[in-house]
């Protein structure tokens, strides 16, 4: 929404009445706005309709509501689709990977502020302790670094801006990340990132090839498995800091504008009338 303002492009978000509906329906989240663009689908009210991707945590779970009516089901990130066709096979071909936008005007380097030898601890504690942690913190010390920490549900965004600010690189620790936003504000940031890597989760029981960091390259950040991979990195850390250039990466593909387009690509193919449409987040 925020890029499209950005762009100009029209819209309508959360319509009050029936009569601004438009040919095409981007439900982001509700089960009972999704069951009401079904309804006017099926109706021929409305042409396109795209859900996703914060409707339910897997489509097995209501799959009464991914028939014909909807074209597209929108996920974050490339494991999700794979995870979203395994789990529900009928969604093959359907998934779109599309991420949410960062805002690269608050999320930008601060010119006022004077960088130090620190590096930001970054700790998603609702996914669990990791109990070995504090070695990474040790290790780093151990390489001329001081250590500032960020704990999950305990930081406002200034707070976390105010701390990529006052960073040399972020270091990430997290189970499973379905898109990572918080490692694209610090990209937005121009800030590094050397991330915990794990490829296993479960979901509802089901296990699952997953991913910490989904979105990661090599202009954005490295992963690590262990100790001795992250002191390899910090060893490396100059040199790779030089070939990074996060921010540019996040303005290429990330910013708030470029995944407005991306949407907008995805509710709009060339068989498709171009016109304005509607979002819908209950």
């Amino acid at each position: 929404v925020e890029g499209f303002k950005k762009t100009l492009i029209p819209h309508i978000y959360n319509p009050q009445q029936l009569i601004n509906i438009d040919d095409v329906v981007v439900v982001l989240s509700g089960l009972d706005a999704l069951r009401q663009a079904i309804g006017w689908k099926r109706k021929g009210r409305i042409h396109r309709l795209l859900a996703g991707p914060n409707l339910m945590l897997l489509p097995s779970q209501y799959p009464e509501l991914w028939g014909s009516e909807v074209d597209v089901c929108l996920v974050p990130s490339k494991w999700i689709s794979a995870v979203y066709e395994q789990d529900l096979p009928t969604l093959q071909g359907r998934c779109a990977i599309w991420p949410a936008g960062v805002d690269t005007e608050y999320w930008k380097p601060s010119e006022a502020t004077i960088q130090t030898k620190t590096a930001l601890f970054y700790v998603k504690e609702n996914d669990g302790p990791f109990s070995n942690i504090h070695s990474f913190s040790e290790m780093i010390e151990q390489h001329g670094y001081s250590v500032e920490w960020i704990h999950v549900g305990r930081y406002t965004p200034e707070q976390y801006r105010e701390a990529l600010c006052n960073c040399e690189f972020l270091v990430g620790f997290s189970h499973v990340e379905s898109q990572g936003l918080a490692w694209a504000e610090a990209w937005a940031m121009d800030k590094p990132t050397l991330l915990w890597s794990n490829t296993k989760f479960s979901i509802q029981g089901k296990a699952c090839e997953s991913s910490t960091a989904p979105w990661l390259t090599n202009a954005t950040g490295r992963f690590f498995s262990n100790l001795t991979d992250f002191a390899n990195l910090l060893d490396q850390i100059a040199n790779l800091k030089l070939s990074m250039e996060p921010r540019k990466w996040v303005l290429d593909n990330m910013s708030d504008n470029v995944c407005a387009g991306q949407l907008l690509k995805l509710a709009f193919p060339i068989s498709v009338k171009e016109e304005s449409y509607t979002i819908v987040s209950k």
